[in-house]
């Protein structure tokens, strides 16, 4: 038997089974299918010999539930800002159970396709950080759109797109002139 209780004690699942061996995926849902809060939940496993009725050592640990979202938002530029050359852009991610911080951009209004500009594992904030100096030199002038997807251990995604212009001139072949 597995039981999985709330940090008050209170029984929130119960799972029963037979055999020698016990392997029990859990959904993060009660016996009646509802969502358990975020925190932390303790489980114990109970077994008996049915041959011989002998009580095994009880075993228990520790589970985190993270059902939230991470925060995160994109600071710097402002929003629709036209960009050249290097543009830093600043942010903040967070979570309790923070993982990771990828940086993309996409050309076009609603872009299908995304690129790797940068990724951090390293928290940001509360008060917004440079993530990167992203180097649009070399992209053909128009509509782009960043994106922050944040991630936290529970792989509960944040996505915050971030639309911009890229406006880049480039000026060959002069030649001086007398007049």
């Amino acid at each position: 038997t597995i039981n999985i209780k709330d940090s008050d004690g209170a029984l929130k699942r119960t799972f029963i089974g037979t055999g020698t061996t016990i392997s029990q995926l859990w959904n993060g849902k009660d016996s009646l299918g509802a969502v358990v809060p975020d925190g932390s939940y303790t489980y114990t496993i109970d077994a008996t010999d049915p041959a011989t009725g002998a009580k095994a050592i009880q075993v228990s640990g520790q589970i985190t539930v993270d059902n939230t979202p991470p925060t995160g938002s994109l600071t710097e530029p402002t929003l629709g800002a036209t960009l050249s050359g290097q543009a830093p852009i600043k942010g903040t991610a967070d979570d309790l159970n923070y993982w990771v911080a990828n940086l993309y951009y996409g050309q076009g209004a609603s872009p299908t396709s995304w690129d790797w500009i940068t990724e951090t594992s390293s928290r940001l904030g509360p008060d917004p950080v440079l993530l990167v100096n992203w180097e649009t030199t070399n992209l053909p002038s128009g509509d782009y759109v960043l994106r922050l997807q944040v991630l936290d251990y529970a792989y509960n995604k944040k996505t915050i797109d971030f639309p911009v212009k890229v406006y880049n001139v480039s000026i060959s072949n002069l030649s001086a002139s007398p007049d």
